[in-house]
């Protein structure tokens, strides 16, 4: 028996006994080497890393605060990528639309200014710094509004890559992921979520963001608005903030909601839950052109 013919053998006994050796590497090797042949062992994965590789890309793709256009556009594709299963940045991203609208130069709150300075002359002195702040509260929303962004991207693409990696509860909250992770299954296997499987990923997307983003930034971001409009005497600039009419362009057009207040984070949720109810009773094709009906974006 040659030596090659002993060596098949042996390595196909242990094969027979549940062992593991390539052939190829077996009769290889060099014999002048002297050390065994080894495999190379995978790398570990590094979760953190690999959070912190998405964060960068989402945070290339956020731009600027006022950039909310691209923005749109990426929140868009997330929901078209869940296979219209994600619905949370859909409507989130109606929200960007409004408030960049609203804080504008052309939006409401300046709109209301402008009629008290027409009326009474005496606030003309105080218009260019009356305008000053309400642009820097429309930036800290824009901010606000990017937080969000960067949030959602990377929880959704973290969660579709690494979801079911042990320790990415780490990096997601337990109950949201077991959400994505079920919304990532669906839409392999071309199924879609069921409405209570939906809105049951909407609300935990939705608190999630006021919980760990929306809500301090949101709170601090009027509460010094309030500071310098009431210093000022502008005190009805205040009232304007905290009680926006909000109406996104697709509701019905009878729709509307008028806040007691802004600020409030239990009512910023009930009025995006009755938006998200709003968008499914109306259809996701209309939803979704209704993004485009918005005069600055």
């Amino acid at each position: 028996m040659t030596s090659k013919q002993f060596l098949r053998r042996v390595t196909f006994a242990l094969f027979a006994m549940g062992a593991h050796i390539p052939i190829a590497s077996a009769q290889t090797a060099p014999a002048s080497s002297g050390a065994p042949s080894v495999l190379a062992a995978a790398p570990k994965l590094d979760l953190t890393a690999e959070r912190a590789r998405l964060m960068r890309e989402a945070v290339a793709y956020a731009g600027r605060p006022e950039d909310v256009a691209p923005r749109v556009a990426k929140l868009h594709q997330v929901f078209l990528d869940s296979g219209r299963n994600h619905a949370f940045p859909e409507v989130a991203l109606h929200g960007a639309l409004w408030a960049r609208a609203f804080f504008s130069r052309q939006g409401a709150v300046s709109a209301l200014l402008r009629q008290y300075v027409v009326r009474d002359p005496k606030w003309q002195s105080k218009e260019l710094g009356a305008l000053e702040q309400i642009n820097a509260l429309s930036q800290a929303l824009l901010a606000t509004n990017r937080q969000v962004f960067l949030d959602t991207w990377v929880n959704y693409h973290f969660s579709k890559k690494y979801g079911r990696v042990a320790g990415a509860e780490r990096f997601i909250a337990p109950p949201l992921l077991a959400a994505l992770n079920s919304m990532h299954d669906a839409n392999k296997s071309k199924k879609p979520l069921t409405r209570t499987q939906r809105s049951e990923l909407f609300q935990l997307a939705l608190l999630w963001e006021q919980e760990n983003s929306v809500s301090p930034l949101v709170t601090k971001a009027m509460d010094d608005f309030d500071a310098k409009v009431e210093a000022m005497g502008l005190a009805f600039l205040s009232e304007a903030v905290r009680r926006p009419l909000v109406r996104f362009k697709y509701f019905p057009h009878t729709k509307f909601f008028l806040f007691r207040n802004f600020a409030d984070k239990e009512e910023r949720i009930e009025r995006a839950t009755e938006s998200y109810e709003i968008a499914e009773a109306i259809g996701w094709d209309a939803v979704m052109r209704a993004r485009h009906d918005y005069a600055v974006r």
